[in-house]
């Protein structure tokens, strides 16, 4: 299947690639660009840039707000890689940071990752400050310790035992970056009160739908496809949504909460509808 949005995912590549032509040549710039430069969706930073084009946000502030969520996404990536973490030695069909660099370089790769993305916001220049800072308040409150990293540490205890506790992982983990890439956007355009809540909504249900579909390829996809092992969770003994409700109930949950984005949609917007159709696919996603 096609990615319905290439052209705003090809835009987001070209940002990524000059961002890393200015890194440096040593084992830090290097590991930065292995981890940046290792393909993958780029959904997150999609999402920004076609909520903030769907409200008429300067693309000087997109291009530094993709950045951000992109560059704060992989270092998650690169530091849940770890030993200490989810322990992976392959990532996007590539040895993982620390495999390649050694593990003191991937957690100052991610470091650096980290500060870089929030600096991001610093970068927008003109427009309307007030909006950048709402857009960098959203993306650390997804990412701290009320979001992502709690998400992580929820995982890693292995403390979900129920459906509900594993949809909290997930929310924590995933929705909540995802919601704020979505979220971002629209606040770098100057939608409404409305508009954000509608837009946060969508982003929340597209996480949840996001990460139970990885539940399942997780369990039949295929490593070339993924660029990562399968089964990964069941060898950690992690519960899923799969192991929790079986691959059909588990499809259920991805098809129901895929619903619920798409009700937040106005489908008479050009760009809202390409937003839907990049649902619509990762419905159906094979990696």
């Amino acid at each position: 299947m096609t990615f319905p949005a290439e052209t705003a995912r090809l835009t987001v590549c070209d940002w990524l690639a000059e961002y890393c032509a200015s890194r440096g040549d040593d084992s830090l710039g290097q590991g930065i660009c292995h981890a940046v430069l290792a393909g993958g969706k780029r959904l997150r930073p999609v999402l920004t840039l076609l909520w903030g084009r769907r409200f008429g946000a300067p693309e000087h502030a997109l291009r530094e707000a993709c950045l951000a969520v992109e560059l704060l996404h992989t270092y998650s990536l690169v530091h849940d890689d770890l030993p200490a973490m989810d322990d992976d030695a392959l990532r996007r069909g590539q040895p993982t940071v620390h495999v390649a660099f050694g593990e003191a370089v991937a957690i100052l790769v991610g470091d650096a990752l980290l500060t870089e993305a929030l600096g991001r916001f610093g970068q927008i220049e003109g427009g309307d400050p007030e909006r950048s800072l709402k857009a960098l308040d959203c993306l650390q409150r997804a990412a701290g310790d009320q979001g992502m990293v709690r998400g992580q540490l929820l995982d890693l205890l292995g403390a979900a035992k129920s459906v509900e506790d594993v949809v909290e992982v997930h929310r924590l983990k995933t929705g909540a970056l995802l919601s704020a890439a979505c979220e971002m956007g629209a606040i770098l355009g100057g939608a409404s009160a409305a508009d954000q809540d509608r837009v946060r909504r969508f982003g929340f249900h597209l996480g949840l739908a996001f990460q139970a579909r990885d539940d399942l390829l997780d369990d039949v996809g295929e490593e070339a496809a993924l660029g990562k092992p399968v089964g990964s969770d069941a060898d950690r003994a992690l519960p899923t949504l799969l192991a929790l409700l079986g691959p059909h109930n588990c499809q259920l949950r991805v098809e129901d909460e895929t619903a619920l984005a798409m009700d937040c949609l106005d489908g008479s917007d050009e760009v809202e509808a390409e937003i839907g159709a990049l649902a619509d696919w990762l419905l159906a996603r094979q990696s």
